[in-house]
């Protein structure tokens, strides 16, 4: 994702950098509470 900001992008990268640690820190969350901790126990 880092890769194709910078290439097909004009942003800095610095722009691109944060873009991707956002995206990341959004999914892992939603994921976190969607199936890791939804609080399921296994059978």
């Amino acid at each position: 994702m880092y890769f194709v900001l910078l290439r097909h992008t004009p942003l800095d990268y610095r722009a691109a950098l944060l873009i991707v640690l956002f995206t990341v820190a959004v999914v892992t969350f939603v994921l976190s509470k969607l199936w890791a901790f939804s609080g399921h126990r296994p059978a």
